[in-house]
C-alpha cells in the first residue's frame, strides 16, 4: 500500500536568483511534527530534466523520536529553471519495498520506480504514475516468472525507464545471489503500465539505458560475468529487435572481474554517435608501502570512448589517477561515474578522492575543456538542458558546506550570478588502448516471463 504524506513547509535558501544559481533545500513535515518527531536526514539522490526544461528531484526523508522506530518516506519535487518549486510530496510504502527513482514523462507527470519485497530479496519492480500535479494515476507491480525466485534468491530491478511513442521502455536486471545467472531484463509498457512485449538476455547485465533518435535504445554494461569480464553495448530497433552488440576489451585493462571494466553510463550524441564511459580498477593504492588486512584502497581511472552508430570505436581516453576508499557496489560502478551528452560534447561526473568529486566539460574528441572539484553530500547527480546549462545535486560547493544544494551551472562551469566560484582541479588526460568485438546475441523471449500486478491498495490524499 502506498501512502502519500503532505508536506507542509519547505524553505528555499537563497543564493540568487541568477544564472549560475545555488540554493540549499531543508524541509519540515507538520504531520509528524506533531507526532513528535524531528527531521533526522533529508537526501537528494536523483534528478531528471522533464521535456518542458523543468526538473524531478527525488530523496528521501527520515524522521525521529526519541526511543520509537525511524519513519522515512520517499520526496519527490518538480522544480522549475530558476529552482522554485511547482509541487512536492513525500509517499511511504506501506508493504515491503520502496521507489528508489523518478522519471519526468512527457505529459508533465512522473514516474516513480521501485522496488516490490518478497521474503529477504526483492523480487519485482514497482512503477507508480503521477499526474502533472503530483497525483497518483496509476500503480503496477511487475514480477518474473517462475514463483520461486524467493527460494533461488534473486534480485530485480530497473537501471533505467525511457519513454516512447507507445509507452515506457524498462531496463534492468534478473540477478540471483551468486551472480552465477545474470539476465538483462526488458520489458515495454504502453501509457497505462500494460505489458507490450518483454525480453531476455541470458550472461549480461546492464547498468545504464539511453533511447536513441530513431525511437531504440542503447543499452551498457558488462558480458562475461562469470568468465573473463568485457564492456558491453546492445543497440535495439523500437520494437526491440536487436540491430547489433558489442563487447570492448583490452590488455591495459584488467580482466576475470565484472567490475574491472563495464560500461556505466551511455547516451547518444546529436550526430548519432554514442558516449560510453566507465571506471577501470587497478590494485591497490601503489604509494601505499604497506596496507592493513582490513584496509582496501582502490585506485581507479575514468574512460571514456566515442562511437560511431554501429559501435565502432572512434577514439578511446582515460582520464586520471582516482582513488575511492569503498569498491563499488554494483558490476561496473554505475554509482561513480555519470556522463551527459552535450551539442558540442559531454559533461562527466566522477568519484575522484575520498570525498571529492571530479566534474569536467569534453569537447567532442575527448579534450578536456575545464574541470572542477565539487565535494561529496550524499548521492551526486547531474543533468543538462538542451542549452547546455548543468543542473546538479548531492554535491556541495566547498569543503565547508552543508545542506542539499541544488547547482545550476553556466555551459563554461561557471556560478557567476550567485557569487561563488567552484575549486578548479587537474587531472590528466590520455590514450586507452582497447578495441570492440562483435558478438552473437542469444534472445530468450520466455512465453510467459512477467506477471502484472494492478496494485490498488494506496492512499492518495
Amino acid at each position: 500500500m502506498l501512502k502519500r504524506v503532505l508536506l507542509t513547509a519547505l524553505v528555499w535558501a537563497l543564493a540568487e536568483a541568477a544564472w549560475g544559481w545555488a540554493k540549499v533545500l531543508t524541509i519540515h513535515n507538520e504531520h509528524f511534527a506533531k507526532e513528535g518527531r524531528e527531521v533526522r536526514n533529508f537526501v537528494i539522490d536523483n534528478l531528471r530534466i522533464a521535456p518542458d526544461g523543468s526538473a524531478i528531484v527525488r530523496g528521501w526523508v527520515t524522521f525521529y523520536k526519541p526511543y520509537e522506530s525511524d519513519v522515512s518516506c520517499d520526496w519527490v519535487a518538480r522544480v522549475d529553471q530558476e529552482g522554485e518549486i511547482l509541487w512536492h510530496d513525500c509517499f511511504t510504502i506501506i508493504e515491503d519495498g520502496d521507489f528508489y527513482a523518478a522519471w519526468p514523462t512527457r505529459d508533465q507527470g512522473t514516474l516513480l520506480v521501485g522496488q516490490f519485497a518478497g521474503g529477504s530479496v526483492f523480487e519485482g519492480v514497482r512503477i507508480a504514475k503521477l499526474d502533472a500535479r503530483g497525483a497518483f494515476q496509476w500503480h503496477r507491480i511487475y514480477v518474473p516468472l517462475p514463483s520461486d525466485l524467493v527460494v533461488r534468491g534473486r534480485s530485480v530491478y530497473f537501471v533505467d525507464v525511457l519513454e516512447t511513442g507507445e509507452g515506457y521502455l524498462g531496463v534492468g536486471n534478473i540477478v540471483d545471489r551468486d551472480r552465477k545467472d545474470t539476465k538483462t531484463w526488458i520489458v515495454a509498457l504502453d501509457l497505462e503500465g500494460n505489458l507490450l512485449w518483454q525480453k531476455t538476455l541470458t550472461g549480461f547485465l546492464a547498468n545504464r539505458a539511453s533511447p536513441t533518435q530513431d525511437g531504440g535504445l542503447v543499452v551498457g554494461g558488462v558480458t562475461g560475468v562469470t568468465g573473463q569480464a568485457a564492456a558491453w553495448v546492445l543497440r535495439l530497433d523500437s520494437e526491440g529487435r536487436v540491430l547489433w552488440q558489442k563487447s570492448y576489451s583490452g590488455e591495459d585493462f584488467p580482466q576475470g572481474s565484472p567490475d574491472s571494466f563495464a560500461v556505466a553510463a551511455i547516451g547518444e550524441a546529436v550526430s548519432g554517435d554514442l558516449f560510453i564511459a566507465g571506471v577501470t580498477m587497478d590494485d591497490a593504492n601503489p604509494d601505499r608501502k604497506e596496507k592493513e588486512d582490513d584496509e582496501q584502497d582502490f585506485r581507479h581511472r575514468i574512460w571514456v570512448a566515442r562511437l560511431d552508430a554501429q559501435g565502432r570505436i572512434k577514439w578511446r581516453k582515460l582520464y586520471g589517477k582516482m582513488f575511492s576508499s569503498s569498491f563499488p557496489y554494483l558490476l561496473g560502478a554505475p554509482e561513480l561515474v555519470q556522463i551527459s551528452p552535450t551539442a558540442d560534447g559531454l559533461y562527466v561526473l566522477a568519484e575522484s578522492v575520498s570525498t571529492d568529486w571530479w566534474l569536467a566539460k569534453l569537447d567532442g574528441e575527448g579534450a578536456i575543456a575545464w574541470q572542477k572539484k565539487l565535494y561529496e553530500d550524499y548521492y551526486p547527480n547531474m543533468a543538462p538542458w538542451p542549452d547546455g546549462r548543468l543542473l546538479l545535486a548531492g554535491v556541495l560547493p566547498s569543503a565547508e558546506d552543508s545542506g542539499n544544494w541544488l547547482l545550476a551551472l553556466e555551459p563554461d562551469g561557471s556560478l557567476a550570478g550567485c557569487g561563488l566560484e567552484l575549486e578548479p582541479e587537474h587531472v590528466s588526460v590520455r590514450p586507452a588502448p582497447f578495441s570492440e568485438t562483435g558478438l552473437n546475441l542469444t534472445e530468450e523471449l520466455p512465453p510467459k516471463v512477467v506477471q502484472v500486478v494492478e496494485d490498488a491498495f494506496f492512499v492518495n490524499r
